[in-house]
């Protein structure tokens, strides 16, 4: 059956290696008939360069005939010749590919009528040059003119015979090989059927064989099976019951490892001691290196609770306690960590102890959240910013006691209640839109914000808000912390007012006017309505400082900044530029008259007598925009 097979095998591996050979062959043929085209569209391509040569050239003697310039045909004559040089060089290659004797006569037919019509080309060029327009052009239309369409005829029958020559070339290789695969599809056919025959016809009496021996061997194995199956109902019974047993000692292993908590047993008159795989894990050794006993367990006990877990377990063997201790163990590597530990003490008739079974719970995590609990809960109460906790959903389930000194609201008043109840009115919808879309996308906000107290007064506060999510990556939370900024911003303004205005009279400085300045010629030219800026300097008044003292020269520009001040508008700025000057700014159509009724007015305001009996005078210059000047 093997050796049978085996021949099959090769004998197809042989018909399919001849078909791969044939088709290898045939496609190499398509490529030779391929390079055939090629050379001969080579020499068609080759044939019409030479025609395309020699309509160049008549092109370019016909252009010498009717050239007036001398010059000029001269540079048509290089051209002529150059013309000819590449048409030598053009049948030099077509020469240099002959395969056929009839493609050489050919050939050699056109080179003769290239030859035969050089003498006569040459004399129409020379007469051309010499300036015999007439004999040369006679010349042409005589004799070169039909010489070249000869030449162009012989060119188009040279196309020609290339042409059908790679038409019927390929056309005949195309049937040959058409006949050859033919032929191979048809041969390969017949022998793959006769081998498909023969195989089955084979296969068939080896079926049959197979089957008388395959129906004395299904008899064999019946009896052996029922012999098997006795074997393995006994063998799946203790299989079953031992993976049973097996299964739930894993599972209890898991449960233990999973809740941090071990068993173990105390044979009291022995003193031997068992633990499960949870213990060694927790007190950090190894199961096959340690045998445990009560003086490695007091060992693994930190030394400062040591007495106290002796003290209990005595207590439990003796009948006076329930043994039920909170201690620190101390493993190996001296990682501490906490257990709580329960036993139950089994006596004999006599009341003596004989056993004691016991648990002992890792509460190490559960200790250190407590501790975190309580410290939190410190540092929430006596923070001293106000913290405030909501849900989800945005309600306020705590505060803190600074929540209450800043806002005023007990946790009573605000449980359950939306932040909003705190919002003052100063910010408009984008601003808490921004803040929710960085809380969205960041999980935070910082930033000022001014809310409103239980009393209704506006406070400035410094608030940060974070996002809480719990152990999904679910929002459970906001956490909002913020101060109250009152004294800092008032501080903040006392500065910036100190810092834009004069000591003395209280008006704008000059840094102050000029930043005033720039907003007003932008809104100038934004709203297309005049301004005009004033400039008043107050003559006589270093005589003042003189007759009298500096502090009658102070009272008297506090004056002169009081009256100016009431002399203008609301929007206007009055502001002290020097010494004994003032710029008065006027907007919101500030045209001539009304500068003019302006200027009128503060002139008389600060015309009156003061220091005394004293009068003084004043200058007062303005510009406005559009452009207008004046003096008063």
């Amino acid at each position: 059956m093997r050796h049978l097979l085996l021949g099959f095998t090769i004998i197809v591996v042989l018909v399919a290696a001849e078909f791969l050979l044939d088709f290898y062959h045939a496609d190499e043929l398509q490529e030779r008939i391929e390079l055939i085209v090629d050379t001969h569209n080579n020499k068609v391509r080759r044939v019409h360069d030479l025609r395309n040569i020699v309509r160049e050239r008549v092109i370019t003697l016909n252009t010498m005939l009717i050239e007036p310039d001398p010059f000029r045909v001269e540079e048509l004559y290089i051209d002529f010749l150059n013309l000819g040089n590449r048409y030598v060089l053009k049948r030099r290659e077509l020469e240099s590919h002959i395969e056929h004797d009839d493609e050489h006569r050919r050939l050699v037919r056109l080179r003769a009528l290239t030859v035969e019509g050089t003498p006569i080309i040459e004399t129409a060029v020379e007469l051309a040059r010499k300036g015999e327009q007439a004999a040369a052009t006679q010349l042409l239309l005589e004799q070169v003119m039909p010489l070249q369409e000869r030449v162009m005829a012989q060119s188009d029958l040279l196309v020609d015979y290339y042409t059908g020559l790679v038409s019927k070339q390929s056309q005949d290789a195309q049937q040959v090989q058409h006949g050859w695969r033919e032929n191979v599809v048809w041969l390969g056919g017949g022998v793959l059927v006769m081998i498909l025959a023969i195989a089955i016809y084979v296969l068939r009496r080896i079926s049959s064989d197979r089957r008388v021996l395959l129906h004395e061997i299904d008899e064999r194995i019946e009896i052996e099976q029922d012999l098997q199956n006795a074997r393995d109902t006994l063998e799946r019974a203790v299989e079953l019951r031992t993976r049973e047993l097996r299964e739930k000692s894993e599972l209890l292993s898991e449960a233990q490892k999973i809740s941090r908590l071990g068993h173990w047993e105390w044979i009291v008159p022995t003193g031997a001691l068992r633990w499960s795989d949870e213990i060694f894990r927790m007190f950090g050794v190894d199961a096959e290196q340690i045998e445990p006993s009560y003086e490695l367990f007091l060992e693994s006990v930190h030394p400062d609770d040591r007495d106290e877990v002796v003290a209990a377990v005595e207590a439990a063997v003796a009948g006076t306690a329930d043994y039920s201790i909170d201690h620190r163990i101390l493993q190996p590597d001296g990682q501490v960590r906490m257990v709580h530990e329960r036993g139950v003490v089994y006596r004999d008739s006599a009341g003596l102890a004989l056993r004691m079974l016991g648990t002992v719970l890792d509460i190490t995590e559960r200790k250190a959240m407590e501790e975190r609990l309580r410290f939190s809960a410190s540092v929430f109460q006596n923070a001293g910013d106000g913290v405030m906790i909501s849900d989800r959903n945005n309600r306020i389930l705590d505060v803190n006691e600074a929540f209450t000194r800043i806002t005023g609201y007990e946790l009573e008043d605000v449980l359950g209640e939306d932040p909003k109840i705190l919002q003052s009115g100063q910010h408009d919808n984008a601003f808490y839109q921004l803040l929710w879309s960085n809380l969205e996308t960041h999980g935070e906000w910082q930033g000022e914000i001014w809310d409103r107290n239980k009393e209704g007064e506006v406070i400035p506060l410094n608030m940060t808000i974070n996002v809480v999510k719990d152990e999904r990556d679910r929002l459970s939370n906001y956490v909002a912390l913020f101060r109250d900024i009152s004294a800092a911003k008032a501080n903040e303004q006392s500065l910036w007012h100190d810092a834009h205005h004069d000591a003395l009279t209280d008006l704008p400085n000059r840094s102050l006017l000029y930043a005033r300045l720039q907003m007003a010629v932008a809104q100038s030219d934004r709203n297309k309505e005049p301004m005009a800026v004033l400039l008043i300097d107050l003559d006589g008044f270093k005589e003042v400082n003189d007759t009298l003292d500096h502090d009658a020269g102070d009272d008297l520009l506090v004056h002169v900044a009081r009256m100016l001040k009431g002399s203008v508008r609301e929007n206007d700025t009055v502001a002290r530029y020097a010494g004994d000057e003032f710029v008065v700014i006027l907007q919101g159509g500030a045209g001539r008259e009304v500068v003019e009724r302006l200027a009128i007015s503060m002139l008389k305001a600060i015309s009156s007598p003061v220091t005394g009996s004293r009068y003084f005078c004043e200058s007062l210059f303005w510009a406005s925009k559009p452009k207008q000047t004046a003096k008063t």
